[in-house]
């Protein structure tokens, strides 16, 4: 079983390398996602949803005829990978097993607390308070400086990100938050119309940021939705 894995706004694929050779059975795929990690330079800050979606599949598109997969985005990496699926079912690809939705809200909700309004400093502060930089990174200028076009241009994605109305995937998916997140329990029980299968929910301890935090309890509940 591949499982492919999408990261936040300003993430990269290094979020899930702790993951790699924890759950017997599962390969850990982490996808870059272009201008990001080792896709830089970072300094992009024109990068469109519909560009991130169809850099994904053209990925995973060599890496899933002979094999079952499954996919987990989180929070940006989300709704990237509902974008994704959906394109997928609509060519009539091979469906994923599960895919895991992780820290966000159903895409038909609008987005609160929209942090691509505030800029350079107070942004950062918003971020660095959800737990998304590190505070040896956030401590120096320079570099929030170089990462700010890219990461301001992915907060814009999610911010303006809206769907009309819930697109049933013909397979069952799993949403998993952070007992701390800042979401209404009804944000995101509203996941359940977008499956025509299954939904599961889940909660791990922690924040935003859970995944990084308790890898135990995450790696968990995937193995017993994949396993």
């Amino acid at each position: 079983m591949k499982l492919f894995c999408v990261a936040h706004a300003g993430g990269s694929a290094s979020l899930y390398e702790q993951w790699k050779g924890k759950m017997e059975g599962i390969e850990i795929i982490p996808l870059e996602l272009i201008g990001h990690g080792r896709r830089g330079p970072m300094q992009q800050s024109n990068i469109s949803m519909e560009t991130y979606v169809e850099d994904l599949y053209e990925q995973i598109s060599s890496q899933i005829s002979d094999t079952e997969y499954s996919i987990f985005g989180h929070s940006m990496g989300a709704i990237i990978v509902y974008e994704l699926c959906k394109k997928m079912q609509r060519l009539n690809r091979k469906k994923p097993q599960k895919i895991f939705f992780s820290g966000k809200q159903a895409p038909h909700l609008p987005q609160k607390n929209k942090l691509s309004l505030y800029e350079n400093k107070e942004f950062w502060e918003k971020i660095y308070l959800m737990g998304g930089v590190e505070e040896e990174i956030y401590a120096e200028k320079e570099l929030l400086d170089f990462f700010y076009p890219l990461i301001k241009n992915d907060f814009e994605i999610v911010d303006n990100y809206y769907e009309k109305e819930p697109y049933k995937l013909n397979t069952p998916i799993c949403i998993i938050t952070g007992t701390r997140d800042r979401f209404e329990e009804n944000e995101i029980i509203a996941w359940k119309d977008y499956s025509s299968i299954a939904c599961d929910f889940y909660k791990v301890v922690g924040d935003h940021f859970y995944l990084k935090k308790n890898i135990k309890d995450t790696l968990n509940i995937i193995k017993q939705e994949l396993l």
